[in-house]
């Protein structure tokens, strides 16, 4: 909406991608399909529940939004 020439060219990457995606993933589908890892996820790699990465991260993300944003509105 700025009228930015690398805007233009990030959409028509983005477009084109899309498209040659489109074209390739028949044959790609089989070789997809039989790349099952299973659940690969934080809490099952470290074998711990998820509630005891979710209450850390939030109260992190909490006490850094507050000292990002502390200077706009004191």
């Amino acid at each position: 909406s700025e009228g930015k020439k690398d805007a233009l060219f990030t959409l028509l990457g983005a477009l084109t991608g899309a498209f040659v995606f489109a074209l390739v993933y028949p044959a790609l589908e089989a070789l997809i399909a039989t790349a099952n890892f299973g659940s690969i996820s934080l809490p099952d790699t470290l074998g711990i529940s998820g509630i005891y990465l979710a209450a850390p991260m939030s109260i992190a993300l909490l006490v850094l939004a507050f000292f990002v944003l502390k200077d706009r509105y004191a």
